[in-house]
């Protein structure tokens, strides 16, 4: 099976399926619910921005050496 992988915003390359499943169950069907990304990346981007405006903290996985 092929990997899509996805940048953070540190440059770190991250598995987008692992990354999918760690995701906030309500931050995610956020995004999904009222924005139109327009690719995987952008995705990503959105929730790693929502996560920090939830939480106050960098995302585990938008970290420059992320650990999953």
């Amino acid at each position: 099976m092929l990997k899509i992988m996805v940048e953070n915003r540190n440059g770190a390359m991250v598995d987008f399926d692992s990354a999918f499943e760690l995701m906030d169950e309500n931050i995610r069907k956020d995004i999904a619910d009222n924005y139109c990304p327009t690719s995987l990346q952008e995705f990503f981007s959105v929730y790693e921005t929502c996560h920090k405006a939830k939480y106050g903290k960098e995302w585990e996985l938008s970290k420059s050496n992320p650990i999953y």
